[in-house]
């Protein structure tokens, strides 16, 4: 890359790195090998940021104290001056103009969360959809588009992974903290956000301290005509007071942390993406059903409305709704959804309760992408199972309930289908005949299945091992034979009675990565053949195998002891097997 830092080569000694600074004459400047190892390890050893610091550093006079000056102010994560970041930013995105400067406004967007927090990378790529800088394609949703984008950041190593998800897909993410300090000053300087609500910002962050220099935010109106979108991280209720105050140009309102005062959702009619933890009111659920231009809505009604008789959102004006995410505890009852066929965009439907609109409205929402739905009878089986086969683009579905759930052959018609999780939390429960006859009654694409607490007739096994693209179990097991499960990377067991044996044969679960056995009463021994599963990093089992795996002595030892990470601990599988919504 031409550049200033052309004249800075960096690589370390048995490393990736080693430190030879060199100038036009092929000077060398050994002196500033202390300092530039600890730029280096400050930088994470990440090259696109090290390139960037070797911009500023090109531009400073060589010597140990200056450099120095520029660790100190890298560790205190301050800027030199907001002139040299601008080098970062051309690292990044490229010139002014250049073709990634689609991607600016989402990298941007990442100074807008506090330090070293972590994202759920399905909220912040909704965030992007919501304020526009994503728009779909012919082919393919916003959503997916702003995926891509994500994926495209952290290829080129300026977003980390924190954690994926049972399938490989990303899940949580965080920016390096330097990019972060990057992303928040350049924000600030070109008024993309602002922490202070007395300026004329589109968008504000409020949290207890600013991003940067850890103190409180100052605590005055921001102006209602020019505010579209508002980012709030665990604030306490004095600093949201501009939210009952009335903002009717928001866009945009996302609150980390319980809300307690009612405020006037129906004055915000501009709304398209709203995120809140609320104590609701029969006047909150009918203003939301006044929200035409909303398209995103996740709230959480668990703490205060259970005096709400039959709490009830009417969905029919809400045409442009994609993503619909309802967290409520099942005690208080359930939420009554009218209207939901209106929104046949509809990506996303988590949290809701079965009930009669699966025979009215369920089969027109074509476009699902993600169901999970609870409150499953045995009543809503032939609705709910003519209303699967259409969702041809579905590719999560969880059911939770006594019954009613679909067999596996009803959904093989869903070839996208990744992740499917069936079962009860109260008591065992029956799946549907007919089972398999073939893997090939399956659907195809199948990554994830989860299966607890059934107790079929007959289950179908030796058809499930053949599924290639099958990566996580949870389940019940048997006798698993060389070759089956080629792919499977994660496997949960969780209170499964029925088996008492388990036998792995060399070949089978070649790729198998994590393993828990939680709540098998029945099963005392390990499984036998563990021992030749080479993939195996990290095993979680219940305390009742704590002998058994006792190192040197353990009946099992030999079975495990070469998995790194082992885990023995008391679960309580009434409170701990919980199915996550969100």
């Amino acid at each position: 890359m031409n550049c200033a830092f052309s004249n800075i080569v960096v690589v370390f000694h048995g490393d990736i790195y080693h430190i030879s600074l060199k100038k036009e004459k092929n000077v060398h400047h050994p002196e500033l090998l202390d300092p530039a190892k600890q730029i280096i390890e400050m930088c994470d050893h990440r090259p696109i940021i090290l390139m960037a610091i070797g911009n500023i550093l090109s531009s400073r006079m060589q010597t140990p104290t200056e450099w120095q000056k520029v660790a100190k102010l890298i560790s205190w994560a301050l800027p030199v001056n907001s002139n040299e970041w601008s080098n970062v930013f051309r690292l990044v995105i490229g010139p002014e103009r250049h073709p990634w400067q689609a991607y600016y406004k989402c990298l941007l967007y990442f100074g807008i969360f506090p330090r070293d927090h972590i994202i759920d990378a399905k909220t912040l790529t909704r965030l992007w959809v919501a304020e526009d800088f994503i728009q779909p394609t012919r082919w393919k949703t916003a959503e997916e588009v702003a995926e891509e984008y994500l994926e495209e950041l952290i290829r080129r190593n300026i977003i980390e992974i924190v954690t994926v998800n049972s399938v490989g897909g990303v899940e949580t993410c965080r920016i390096h903290k330097l990019f972060q300090v990057f992303c928040f000053l350049k924000a600030e300087n070109t008024r993309f956000f602002s922490t202070n609500p007395s300026t004329n910002a589109r968008r504000l962050v409020i949290c207890k301290t600013t991003t940067v220099e850890e103190k409180p935010v100052i605590k005055n109106q921001p102006d209602p005509q020019n505010l579209q979108t508002l980012l709030a991280f665990e604030p306490d209720e004095q600093q949201l007071d501009c939210l009952y105050h009335g903002q009717p140009r928001l866009k945009v309102l996302h609150c980390e942390g319980h809300i307690l005062r009612s405020f006037n959702i129906g004055g915000m009619h501009l709304l398209r993406y709203l995120y809140i933890k609320h104590t609701a009111s029969e006047d909150d659920l009918y203003n939301i059903s006044h929200l035409h231009h909303l398209q995103m809505l996740s709230v959480d009604f668990s703490c205060g409305y259970d005096t709400l008789v039959k709490p009830v959102i009417d969905l029919s004006r809400l045409r442009k709704l994609r993503h619909l995410i309802l967290l409520h505890t099942s005690y208080l009852g359930e939420i009554s959804l009218n209207g939901l066929e209106a929104a046949k965009g509809l990506q996303t439907l988590v949290g809701v309760n079965a009930g009669d609109w699966i025979e009215s409205s369920l089969h027109k929402l074509t476009n699902l992408r993600t169901l999970k739905m609870k409150g499953c009878k045995d009543s809503h089986g032939e609705a709910l199972a003519k209303s699967l086969v259409q969702m041809k683009r579905l590719v999560t579905l969880h059911l939770v309930g006594e019954g009613g759930f679909p067999s596996l052959p009803t959904l093989s018609s869903l070839v996208h289908l990744i992740e499917l999780e069936m079962g009860n939390p109260l008591s065992y429960c029956n799946l549907n005949e007919p089972v398999p006859q073939s893997h090939k009654e399956l659907p195809p694409s199948l990554k994830k299945l989860t299966l607890w607490r059934c107790q079929p007739t007959h289950y179908p096994m030796e058809f499930l091992g053949k599924l290639e693209s099958l990566q996580a179990l949870h389940d019940e097991v048997w006798h698993m034979e060389r070759g089956d499960f080629p792919n499977l990377q994660v496997l949960e067991l969780v209170g499964v009675k029925r088996v008492v044996e388990w036998i792995i044969d060399e070949g089978a679960l070649s790729r198998l990565h994590q393993l828990s056995i939680v709540g098998c009463r029945n099963l005392k021994t390990l499984p036998r053949g563990l021992k030749h599963i080479s993939t195996l990093r990290r095993l979680e089992l219940s305390n009742s195998f704590e002998e058994r795996i006792k190192e040197g002595t353990g009946e099992d030892w030999d079975e495990i002891k070469h998995v790194p990470e082992i885990n023995a601990r008391y679960v309580d599988l009434d409170e701990n097997r919980d199915l996550r919504l969100q």
